[in-house]
């Protein structure tokens, strides 16, 4: 499990959310995740699962979004580099850091964070939810082109825009585009 910035209790607090998601995943369906992106299907599988039984609590979803977003965190921390922050860089918030629903993911191949535990718990509700943000951070200069991008996309259905893997999809999509945005930058940059 990466630690990244975090400091070592929050670390164990990772993967111990990691090793719950794994759990949880491996009773309902019967097999084993990893880190792969592919672990993300199962992932969705068993989110399926648990909003077709019913209601899902506040303490549940927090619970559930905490460990089901540790782990959409550690697969895009294996496959991009990263590393978990308390909280956005370049943001001053008010989140508390012992709270899993404002711990960020920061990658390190592109200026890119964003809250997995949010994009969890809008996963558990089908729709975004009080107190979680599921959306995506950048540098203001690339913000723009970015949201510009995300919109001309082909549409996809609300359960898979709202699933881990299409979310993942998602910051794979911007991953490439802030790459090539920053490539351009410094194409013109050494042109000048």
């Amino acid at each position: 499990m990466s630690d990244g910035s975090l400091g070592s209790s929050l670390a164990i607090q990772v993967a111990d959310l990691v090793r719950a998601a794994r759990d949880y995943v491996q009773r309902a369906t019967g097999c084993s995740v990893d880190l792969s992106v592919e672990s993300l299907a199962y992932m969705d599988h068993y989110l399926r699962t648990v909003r077709q039984a019913g209601p899902i609590s506040d303490e549940l979803r927090a619970l559930l979004a905490a460990a089901l977003g540790a782990h959409l965190g550690e697969v895009a921390i294996a496959r991009f580099g990263g590393r978990w922050r308390e909280s956005a860089p370049h943001e001053h918030n008010q989140v508390d850091d012992r709270d899993p629903a404002g711990w960020q993911v920061e990658l390190d191949c592109v200026p890119l964070w964003f809250a997995p535990v949010g994009m969890a718990a809008e996963a558990l509700a089908s729709g975004e939810v009080d107190g979680y943000d599921g959306s995506l951070r950048t540098r203001p200069d690339l913000l723009g082109p970015l949201q510009e991008a995300l919109e001309r996309t082909a549409p996809v259905t609300e359960e898979y825009y709202y699933s881990l893997t299409g979310r993942f999809e998602t910051v794979a999509f911007a991953v490439e585009l802030l790459a090539e945005l920053e490539r351009q930058r410094r194409e013109r940059a050494g042109c000048a």
